[in-house]
């Protein structure tokens, strides 16, 4: 397998050394199995086979190689198995990914979401076949009776990947579902992992949101037959987001079907992205009990099947939007009651801005910015007096410069520590490992926020957004789903100088006891001999 890797990664870095854009390495790629395919076997000298590419292969641009590269390509190619092929492709998109379609597909996620495609499913549409991979190829041949349609995002791609699936009797469709009417078909299944957040791909149409991943579910579920089912994977902010995640929630609750929501790990799309995703399934229906699962990352990046629970409809509409990680907290009955409570509340992207802390280059002495880390964070509030330093220019760090009473909130580490900024002499900025939150403080207070935070019910929220068992991970992006008590500013005035007044008076009594303590130990210890 290794070495067999080694020869993949030198086609990839041979290819990409012909320079130009992904469609131009591509169109290479395509030459070069074209040319295995009409049977030629690189026992030809270089230039003949240069030679015979170009004048029987008709590619899609200018090819930007020479007879040498072509050739030693070529040759390396013919020795890989199909797989093989598809994992070039894989390589040459992690590296030159795009936002709209360019990155892989876990072949353990792939095969939970054909998992979906049961013995009564006669037709299949999967978009993007390319994210997918040799996974998919060998799920077409084992499946034989099913009709199989998919698209892709360039001509270029689409011959590319008509030629790895000759063999099969897949039907290769327009590849425009982003836009009202790409397709008259009906399907059975569908499949798709949407672009997250890619620019240029408003739909023509009349979709209720811009967001590209929104658009391809809305559109897909029109395409799904009486008993249809829509599998897809959809990034994190539709279970919470406001604005047209809310109209996107209220559209699917009245108009179709959740049949299942799954939490994915954060790093399930890694190295192309980061974003949490979930995994839904829909059809056409009335909601009446939904299943609900939670998968970590086990060693390998393998997908492992965390917990599972079946939520009734009355259960699923109690929650705060379709934010199911709650449902897997011990504290599930107790976060529903607080959820559920007249307590006058918001969530936390509607009181302030969350953003996550800067990484920062090499430490130096005495530079002009000071770093909070995990370990500047103490039980009793931040360490300022032996903070890291480096040297940047103040325009660099802007955004990133903490203000007073910014609610610093630990991302990752065993246990999650919260703390409230106050200003210093010096430029002070959050390391990455911390996210920042900046209250309003004409709605709520850093301090307040923090006992908040800190509290029984606080801490079971944090623990409901952590993406980790062992190792905690808390996305900035996640914690502005959060709903946090908004009482009177009066109220919450009330609230910190009673924490701050008993605080002082622990610390007081801590450190005197302390004192005692140890001055105990030095008599016993002077007096053992």
């Amino acid at each position: 397998m290794e070495y067999m890797e080694n020869k993949i990664w030198k086609i990839v870095n041979l290819i990409r050394g012909y320079g130009g854009n992904h469609e131009d390495v591509i169109d290479s790629l395509y030459r070069t199995l074209k040319l295995i395919d009409l049977g030629y076997d690189g026992s030809e000298p270089a230039d003949t086979l240069y030679d015979e590419m170009l004048r029987k292969i008709k590619g899609f641009r200018v090819y930007r190689g020479n007879s040498r590269i072509f050739y030693e390509v070529f040759n390396l190619m013919k020795q890989l198995t199909h797989e093989g092929y598809f994992m070039v492709i894989d390589k040459v998109n992690e590296g030159m990914a795009r936002t709209i379609s360019d990155f892989a597909v876990p072949s353990e996620l792939s095969q939970i979401m054909f998992n979906e495609i049961t013995s009564d499913v006669k037709t299949v549409y999967i978009p993007d076949c390319e994210k997918f991979g040799y996974s998919l190829y060998e799920y077409v041949k084992e499946n034989p009776e099913i009709q199989f349609f998919t698209s892709s995002y360039s001509i270029d791609m689409v011959e590319l990947m008509k030629l790895l699936y000759k063999d099969t009797s897949v039907v290769f469709i327009n590849h425009e579902y982003y836009k009202e009417n790409f397709v008259f078909n009906k399907f059975d299944r569908i499949i798709s992992v949407p672009a997250f957040g890619a620019a240029g791909l408003e739909g023509e149409g009349t979709f209720i949101s811009k967001d590209s991943a929104l658009i391809a579910a809305q559109n897909l579920l029109y395409h799904l037959t009486p008993k249809g089912k829509l599998t897809i994977v959809l990034p994190a902010k539709v279970t919470f987001g406001g604005g047209d995640s809310v109209q996107f929630r209220e559209y699917i609750n009245q108009n179709y079907k959740i049949n299942s929501i799954y939490s994915l790990p954060n790093r399930v799309f890694h190295p192309y992205t980061n974003i949490n995703t979930y995994l839904f399934n829909l059809s056409i229906g009335e909601t009446e009990d939904i299943i609900i699962r939670k998968y970590t990352l086990d060693k390998g990046l393998i997908l492992k099947d965390d917990n599972e629970k079946l939520m009734f409809i009355d259960e699923f509409n109690e929650l705060n939007d379709w934010f199911i990680d709650v449902a897997f907290v011990e504290a599930f009955d107790e976060l529903l009651d607080y959820s559920k409570s007249d307590i006058k509340k918001a969530k936390l992207n509607e009181v302030s801005s969350v953003f996550r802390g800067r990484a920062v280059s090499k430490k130096v002495e005495d530079g002009n910015v000071a770093v909070i880390n995990i370990s500047d964070i103490t039980e009793n509030g931040i360490n300022y007096e032996q903070l890291d330093t480096i040297r940047e220019e103040k325009r660099k760090i802007e955004r990133y410069i903490l203000e007073d009473g910014d609610v610093l909130i630990t991302s990752r580490g065993t246990n999650v520590k919260v703390a409230v900024f106050k200003e210093q002499d010096k430029i002070c900025i959050a390391s990455s490992n911390i996210n920042v939150v900046r209250t309003n403080p004409r709605i709520i207070l850093g301090s307040y926020l923090k006992i908040f935070l800190e509290s029984d019910i606080g801490t079971k929220l944090l623990q409901s957004i952590q993406r980790g068992s062992t190792i905690v991970n808390i996305n900035y992006q996640d914690i502005n789903m959060l709903e946090v008590p908004t009482p009177s500013l009066e109220e919450q005035n009330e609230i910190v100088t009673k924490y701050n007044s008993a605080l002082e008076n622990y610390i007081s009594i801590i450190t005197e006891a302390e004192k005692e303590w140890n001055k105990i130990k030095d008599d016993i210890n002077n007096n053992l001999f």
